[in-house]
Order: C-alpha cells, then sequence, then structure tokens
C-alpha cells in the first residue's frame, strides 16, 4: 500500500479532485462504485435500503457534471461525496480510496 503521507515523497504533492478527474471521469467513478445506473434513471439506493427506486445519478448543466440525488433523504452531491458516503469516508479517504 502506497502511503502518500510517508517522506519517500515529495511533501508539495496534494492530492485533489482536480487531479482525479485529470485521470478518470466522474461518469467512470460512479459507474465503478455504482455499476447499475443509467443517467437520469431512478435505481434502489446503493447508500441505504431502498425497495422503491428513489436514487438518480444525472447530468446537471449549472454545474457541467454528474451529481446524485436520494428523494427520501435528500442528500445530493457528485461523485466523491457519494463515495465518502457509500464508505462512510472522510474526504481525504475517500480520494485515496478512488
Amino acid at each position: 500500500m502506497i502511503n502518500l503521507n510517508s517522506k519517500e515523497y515529495n511533501n508539495d504533492f496534494q492530492l485533489t479532485t482536480e487531479k482525479i478527474l485529470n485521470l478518470v471521469s466522474d461518469y467512470q467513478i460512479f459507474k465503478f462504485y455504482c455499476n447499475d445506473f443509467k443517467v437520469g434513471k431512478a435505481i434502489n439506493s446503493p447508500l441505504r435500503v431502498d425497495n422503491i427506486p428513489s436514487f438518480s445519478i444525472f447530468h446537471s448543466s449549472t454545474y457541467n457534471k454528474l451529481l446524485f440525488f436520494d428523494q427520501v433523504t435528500l442528500e445530493k452531491g457528485d461523485c466523491f461525496i457519494f463515495v465518502s458516503k457509500l464508505f462512510h469516508t472522510d474526504y481525504y479517504t475517500t480520494l485515496i480510496k478512488i
């Protein structure tokens, strides 16, 4: 396992969402962690027990990126917030996981 905080790595290295999105798209991240979705189609929430499709991933023209929205909990966000909620991790741990 790589420890990005170790001394062997440049102290100026900062893992960011922008650096990740230069390597993979938000669609690829959503698809990897939620492979049964189709953009704009409601599915059962991967974040909780859900028997009625009430979760969707859609393209936001305002932000020009994919976002998720849960109609029951009213949670919403981008692919990074989705992965954070899915695994109950903080921001930096989420970036490392992705």
